[in-house]
């Protein structure tokens, strides 16, 4: 079946970030960038309460296991947003 309607430059342009931004491998690396991230700031939140930092400004942690950072999702954090080595 033939379309009867053509699309833009623009509107072939949007239709491929589209399809490229909701494809699985895309969402699975951000699913990864973003675990990684929230342990990266777990870790600094937890940090800076043990060390009496913005007493009056951070609600206590809630009681979780700690979360480890592994060492894919590390390298990633170093390579993406370039943070230090953990």
């Amino acid at each position: 079946m033939t379309p009867t309607y053509q699309l833009t430059p623009w509107q072939k342009k949007q239709a491929a970030l589209l399809y490229y931004f909701s494809s699985m491998e895309y969402l699975k690396g951000l699913q990864e960038r973003l675990h990684a991230l929230m342990g990266v700031t777990e870790d600094t939140v937890r940090k800076s309460r043990k060390q009496g930092r913005n007493k009056n400004t951070l609600a206590p942690l809630q009681q979780e296991p700690d979360r480890k950072i592994s060492s894919s999702s590390a390298k990633t954090l170093r390579r993406c947003y370039n943070f230090p080595a953990c």
